[in-house]
């Protein structure tokens, strides 16, 4: 590990001052490790897919009412409570 800190996405469509391109599919990933959240939008990425990755069932609904997401993956990092109250909510 380089000590460098991967911060959950601030629920806007810019990445790196690039802006995500309309037509692209745009997933939600949902998990406490940030280094997993990296690694998973990397991988997205690569494949042309953009991704939001948030820490917490609360930040998921944040960026749910504010970006429309094809998909949610939601890590088996998420607490079994936040998967369950974000699981009842959508």
């Amino acid at each position: 590990m380089t000590g460098r800190s991967h911060q959950p996405a601030r629920f806007s469509r810019e990445t790196s001052g690039v802006g995500m391109q309309p037509g692209h599919p745009v997933n939600l990933l949902v998990g406490r490790d940030p280094d997993l959240l990296f690694l998973r939008s990397a991988v997205l990425a690569s494949a042309g897919i953009w991704s939001l990755r948030v820490q917490n069932a609360t930040q998921a609904m944040v960026a749910l009412d504010k970006v429309s997401c094809d998909l949610a993956i939601v890590c088996y990092t998420s607490t079994k409570r936040a998967n369950n109250n974000f699981s009842t909510t959508c």
